[in-house]
């Protein structure tokens, strides 16, 4: 005759294999999206590796055709930058 704790444990025990392979296929499930995911990035890649050295390349020659607007651009980008992290310094 099984004593009512060993009953309890036993269904306990199933309780934690039923959660365990729902972990298990919930692992697996994701794994195998993080892999489509990386895949997708992969093949994506040269893409973006292109359009970021081609923003560069423009970026580059506007800065050679306007070398004094670039200067003063960069001198307004960098004062903003400062402000900003003086006000977030001063509230700290």
């Amino acid at each position: 005759m099984a004593t009512e704790g060993g009953m309890q444990e036993r269904e306990a025990a199933a309780q934690l294999r039923e959660s365990l392979q729902i972990l298990r296929q919930d692992a697996a499930e994701l794994q195998q999206k993080a892999a489509a995911t990386l895949k997708e990035f992969k093949e994506k890649l040269p893409q973006y590796k292109d359009a970021a050295n081609e923003a560069i390349d423009q970026v580059g020659d506007y800065v050679r055709q306007n070398p004094q607007k670039a200067a003063i651009i960069a001198a307004g980008v960098g004062v903003g930058v400062g402000v900003i992290l003086g006000l977030l310094m001063r509230n700290r």
